[in-house]
């Protein structure tokens, strides 16, 4: 593990409230919002639509895509988006009233609905559940209820990367509307026991208090996490944290078939579950060194990361990367153009002068990479016999899936080697006859 301390200098000041992003003139929409659902586009060029319509749907109508503002079709087209790739967006000219904004929002009773109903109401609003990829939450939910029978429900109220402030912003300052997610989402999900992590420097005991009516036929525990240390955040890292403060006595242990879930999407629920509001908005923090000023917005999805970045003042520094969600786990990308959508919760803009050299060279055997592994394996080792075609055993191939996901092997090795790509396709190797040498 490593200090956060060495990590976190590029975020942001956290503030009390989002600040709402300015209306953007246009949106662009991606419609593949997560990487389950293949959608298809249900509105037409030229067509007038309201905030919250549908503007594009799967097959199995397992999470749908909504208009983030009233507006005509522009055009549907190709557009760079957050995850690196290009995809199909609609862009959507903003002109009209608005269905929910500055409206008022008269919370409605839920708990008459079944578990089934709810789900179909998530699949609807097109909630996303972004803990790790985004996955539709009614397809996280169905999953679990079908093949893994009784589960645990785990909430981690702090961010996975502490280079990215989001899921820690939404913790601290919308903790009754994440609370009160979680429990729709045990309604629905029926779980054998709810664990919630959070900074141990953090007191909770009024929220212990106030939350026992939310839980009231669910176990449920509150469990201090020591944050300061990197990596902490991932799902083993969650269970290792649990385990330890449970003294192994569990109703059902904890496992990763358990479904866990982030900040943002039990926000999301909330919303969707008490307000009828479908996922229309984001909370996007930018950080860095190269903006103005460093934000956490309530933004519209769709918007430019462009128009974020002028909220902020603009660019102070020559930009040298831009990156989503965060500088250790999350993805380069090369366009201000690329909008906002259901998975993005940070923008990251480096300045050019401070980037290293990303020519990879000739491993040096400095033994940095085994020094900082959280779950101690041999980066180096295990890259070396996999660009070299030898034959990896059984055991090798075994221990590369006890990677803890972290990228501290990347950020360390002064040879800018891709050790963590490497271990990951290591780890997605079936037994391919003649390849695996058994111990």
């Amino acid at each position: 593990m490593i200090s956060i301390n060495k990590l976190n200098d590029v975020l942001p000041k956290i503030q009390q409230k989002a600040v709402n992003a300015w209306l953007p003139p246009e949106v662009h929409i991606p419609i593949d919002q997560d990487d389950f659902c293949k959608m298809n586009v249900v509105v037409n060029v030229g067509e007038k639509i309201e905030e919250g319509q549908i503007i594009a749907r799967d097959s199995g109508a397992l999470c749908n895509v909504h208009s983030s503002v009233p507006g005509i079709v522009k055009e549907i087209k190709e557009i760079p988006l957050p995850n690196g790739k290009r995809g199909t967006a609609v862009s959507i000219i903003t002109e009209g009233g608005f269905s929910f904004l500055g409206k008022p929002h008269k919370k409605q009773p839920w708990d008459f609905l079944s578990g089934d109903q709810l789900i179909r109401l998530l699949a609807d609003k097109g909630v996303v559940n972004t803990f790790e990829k985004p996955i539709p939450m009614s397809v996280e939910i169905a999953r679990r209820k079908k093949y893994f029978g009784n589960c645990n429900l785990i909430l981690r109220l702090f961010d996975e990367d502490p280079t990215s402030c989001t899921d820690s912003f939404v913790a601290k300052n919308y903790l009754p509307e994440v609370l009160e997610g979680m429990s729709i989402l045990s309604t629905i999900f029926a779980p054998s026991s709810v664990y919630v992590l959070y900074d141990k420097t953090t007191s909770m005991d009024e929220t212990v208090v106030a939350v026992r009516s939310l839980f009231n036929t669910v176990p449920f525990k509150f469990v201090p996490t020591d944050v300061s240390k990197y990596p902490q955040g991932n799902r083993n890292s969650l269970i290792k944290v649990i385990k330890n403060a449970m003294n192994n006595s569990f109703a059902v242990p904890v496992t990763t078939r358990d479904l866990m879930v982030d900040p943002v999407s039990a926000y999301s629920i909330s919303e969707a579950t008490t307000i009828d509001q479908p996922v229309i908005t984001r909370f996007v923090s930018i950080c860095g060194d190269a903006p103005g000023m460093q934000k956490v917005f309530k933004a519209r999805i769709g918007t430019p990361i462009f128009n974020l970045l002028q909220e902020c003042g603009g660019l102070v520094e020559k930009p040298g990367k831009i990156i989503i969600n965060g500088t250790l786990g999350g993805k380069a990308i090369h366009d201000f153009a690329t909008p906002v959508c259901k998975s993005t919760k940070s923008v990251t803009i480096t300045r050019r002068d401070i980037l290293p050299d990303a020519q990879p060279c000739e491993c040096v055997h400095c033994g940095r990479c085994r020094k900082i592994c959280s779950v101690q394996l041999h980066p180096d080792t295990l890259f070396a016999k996999f660009y070299k075609n030898a034959q990896l055993t059984k055991a090798e191939i075994n221990t590369s899936r006890l990677c803890a996901d972290c990228r501290l092997c990347n950020m360390v090795c002064p040879s800018r080697l891709p050790l963590y790509q490497t271990i990951k396709q290591i780890s997605q190797i079936t037994k391919i006859e003649g390849f695996i040498n058994e111990e």
